[in-house]
Parts: C-alpha cells; structure tokens; sequence
C-alpha cells in the first residue's frame, strides 16, 4: 500500500524542551504539574539497580547451587583455568574477580546466611 503524503492529515507542532514530543498534546496545565517536584529531585541518585555483570555466577534460585559455586570459586586448590571453563569467567585478567577470590579464601564466614 503507498501512501501519497499529499493526503496526508497535517498537525502543526510546537516541541519544547527538555521532551521534544511530536505529538500534539494540551498543556493547558502545565503550569500546574511544573509546581510540583520532578522525579530526579526526589530521587537524586540514578541507578539500573543492582548490576553484578556475573548474574548468571551469582544469583541462583537454589541456595545449594548458589554456595556449591562459590565453594569452588573460593577453593584454593581450584585453578583459574577450571573456574574459568566451568563458570566463564575471566578471573586471570579482572583484578575485582581476583580480589573477590582473596575475600573468599580469607572469610571463614562466607555461607550465605
């Protein structure tokens, strides 16, 4: 189907910043909803939540699963190159991997509680 932008139904916009939006919509209260707080003054920190960029290492629905990981993770007899075959991780070149492991070995508490 062709579309002949001479039939086209017209609408004159007027985007103002900070939104841009190209598509009509009445401001008759705007004045009013710009009275009241906006959402970054509420909540001045932004944040995606929490990222571990390891998800699929460290979050897990079985709490059993979950520790039998990290105690392998945290085993010293275990290689770099084990754990980074069976969990692909990167732990010979991340430093933070390298230093969680340290954490881990040194933590004598480190069960999930």
């Amino acid at each position: 189907m062709t579309h002949d932008i001479s039939t086209t139904d017209w609408k004159e916009l007027s985007p103002k910043s900070e939104f841009y939006l190209f598509i009509p919509r009445d401001e008759s209260l705007l004045v009013n909803y710009d009275k009241y707080l906006k959402v970054p003054d509420i909540f001045p920190i932004n944040s995606v939540g929490i990222v571990t960029a390891k998800d699929k290492f460290v979050i897990d629905q079985k709490r059993e699963d979950l520790e039998r990981r990290i105690g392998i993770f945290r085993d010293e007899n275990t290689s770099d190159d084990y754990i980074e075959q069976e969990f692909k991780l990167k732990i010979k070149t991340d430093k933070r991997l390298r230093n969680a492991k340290e954490n881990l070995v040194r933590n004598p508490n480190w069960r999930l509680t």
